[in-house]
């Protein structure tokens, strides 16, 4: 209930701030301010999180200084030396969550920044609702920080600061090294030649894809993987939930329908790359729905895959088309319902270090 609560409250209070400002070119200061009260709330939640997922005993373990040189060793740096800095300063242990988390809500800051503040709430539904970071970064902390670095780089390419963004993933790389592939970004020259039809072939491939690839799909990836990842590959069986299908399968039509916003020239350059990116990153992240571990290479796009519907929402609300957008708007709110309150299990379970005080 807590995890829902946020998400209604964090989106009404973005809705009539953005409503209330809709009309003045807020400094960037002004909106950190509101940004600000957002983070400290995420910050209690996130932060206080208490044994959270598979790995968090792991995680804990590794704030303490247990095992980090396997990171320094796999060319994870910045990871061993956040860890190694703040440890040196006294914190660690649960300490470090409210770290990692500062900075994830701080790359998301500068990433909003860049939008109306009358669409923040837009976004931040999707952020919590359909993206699901919000949740997943407490059992997949060090690739949220590279997830959240790889969408900011593609922020800077789509603005067309290349060298900037090439730095910025280099910072994932050295976060989590499978960010490396975020330099598929560099690709876009090719993907913008795809006209709309072919990018609803490569929507309906990933959509009949998704039932057939499995985890013995991947299965002679075992002899390359390293130890850990190989045995996920050998022992996990997909059992993926009906929820956790539906969640994804039911943002196919808005997808598809938002492919009218390339064919009318909705959009301005830059939003037109971040759709590019955002359109094929959930046709990635779709056909491997039922391949874990594989699939978290598609989860570098998830925050970006956000885009696509984002500009859809904002064009609906701007043709004020009140009930399609509401509609859309409550199927996001009830799916997050369904996985924290009626069904909430792992990372969806609110289970906080404050209850133990």
């Amino acid at each position: 209930m807590v995890f829902f609560g946020n998400l209604i409250y964090s989106i009404a209070i973005s809705y009539f701030f953005g409503k209330k400002y809709k009309d003045c070119r807020l400094s960037d200061g002004a909106l950190f301010l509101l940004f600000f009260h957002f983070c400290a709330i995420w910050l209690i939640i996130s932060g206080g999180q208490y044994y959270v997922g598979t790995d968090y005993p792991t995680y804990i373990g590794l704030f303490d200084g247990w095992g980090l040189e396997l990171y320094q060793e796999k060319g994870e740096f910045l990871c061993y030396y956040i860890i190694k800095l703040c440890n040196s300063i006294g914190i660690h242990g649960q300490g470090l969550y409210y770290i990692f988390y500062t900075i994830n809500f701080t790359l998301l800051f500068l990433i909003l920044k860049r939008f109306q503040a009358s669409d923040l709430f837009i976004f931040i539904l999707l952020y919590i609702g359909y993206t699901n970071i919000f949740n997943n970064q407490l059992n997949m902390l060090r690739q949220a920080v590279a997830i959240h670095c790889g969408t900011y780089a593609c922020i800077l390419y789509c603005e067309s600061r290349a060298k900037q963004c090439l730095v910025w993933i280099g910072i994932a790389f050295f976060m989590h090294v499978s960010s490396i592939i975020l330099l598929s970004i560099y690709l876009y020259p090719f993907v913008k030649r795809l006209n709309n039809k072919w990018l609803e072939i490569i929507l309906i491939i990933s959509f009949i894809g998704s039932f057939f690839l499995n985890l013995k799909t991947f299965s002679f990836l075992t002899d390359y993987l390293p130890p850990a990842y190989a045995a996920h590959l050998e022992k996990e069986e997909m059992s993926s939930s009906i929820i956790t299908s539906l969640t994804k399968y039911i943002f196919i039509p808005f997808f598809y329908w938002g492919l009218k916003l390339l064919e009318n020239n909705s959009l301005n350059d830059f939003e037109k790359k971040l759709f590019y990116f955002g359109y094929l990153g959930f046709c990635f992240k779709l056909l491997l729905l039922k391949v874990p571990i594989v699939n978290r290479l598609a989860d570098y796009f998830i925050i970006i895959s956000a885009f696509p519907i984002f500009f859809y929402l904002i064009n609906l609300k701007k043709q004020n088309k009140k009930i399609l957008f509401g509609i859309i708007c409550l199927a996001i709110i009830a799916f997050y319902g369904l996985k924290t309150i009626l069904f909430p299990k792992a990372e969806y379970i609110y289970n906080s270090i404050y209850f133990l005080l």
